[in-house]
């Protein structure tokens, strides 16, 4: 008989007790065969690299704030490997992002050893893998965005409000406590789901469709100059 075909898989968590216990879930099956362990974003790319993963198992936490461009940038750096999220951390704007970012699967930590080893199956053979639980928080995430219109997520709302006060992809990160790649993902998506081209065009968009405030209240102080430029109003002084 020929020798079962293995399925190359790396871990990315910034603990070693899950790498550990991934190793442990994998070890009984002979088909399945852990070549790497990374702590962070840039160790993950390396082993990408050097390994040639069929899988990879990533904790979105272990990649910092420009987590869904370090999802991409594996796929780049490794085509046609399926990454699947396996995290403690559940919420359908997460989840969404994670597919978007090119993620095949989203699992909790508490999967059985039997189940996460199907899941890696399932996932090279081209199908997606989520967890109950991510799938319901997934739904509930579209159906509250189909609510408000235009099926934004919560994040792109959020970026879409900031984008209104005539913040700049940085300030924009710093507020969010995300890359500026991340920041650019949501942006492009937004003038996706608006049907526009450039950021000016989706403010206009968004003030029309009552997706943001008319005046969006800064702390900062008043609107830009800049805002004030694509609105067509002055911003108001505020009173001593």
């Amino acid at each position: 008989m020929g020798r079962t075909s293995l399925t190359r898989v790396i871990t990315v968590d910034s603990q070693a007790l899950v790498h550990s216990g991934v190793r442990g879930f994998l070890e009984p099956f002979d088909d399945l065969e852990l070549v790497g362990e990374a702590y962070n974003g840039p160790d993950a790319l390396r082993l990408c690299e050097r390994h040639a993963p069929d899988v990879v198992l990533v904790e979105i936490a272990a990649l910092g704030a420009d987590w869904c461009d370090c999802l991409r940038r594996m796929i780049v750096r490794r085509p046609g490997v399926r990454l699947i999220v396996l995290t403690n951390t559940l919420d359908g704007d997460m989840v969404e992002d994670a597919l978007h970012a090119g993620a095949c699967g989203y699992l909790l930590k508490d999967v059985q050893a039997m189940t996460l080893a199907q899941s890696i199956r399932s996932a090279v053979a081209g199908q997606q893998v989520l967890a109950p639980e991510a799938t319901r928080a997934l739904i509930v995430a579209v159906r509250q965005a189909d609510d408000q219109g235009y099926a934004l997520s919560r994040r792109e709302r959020e970026v879409l409000n900031l984008l209104a006060r005539g913040l700049s992809n940085r300030d924009i990160a710093a507020r969010m406590f995300i890359s500026t790649a991340t920041v650019k993902f949501h942006t492009r998506s937004i003038l996706a789901k608006l049907g526009v081209r450039t950021r000016a065009q989706a403010i206009v968009r968004a003030f029309e469709q009552s997706l943001v405030p008319k005046f969006v209240a800064s702390q900062d102080g008043p609107e830009t100059p800049q805002m004030a430029g694509i609105l067509g109003f002055a911003p108001l002084a505020r009173q001593a």
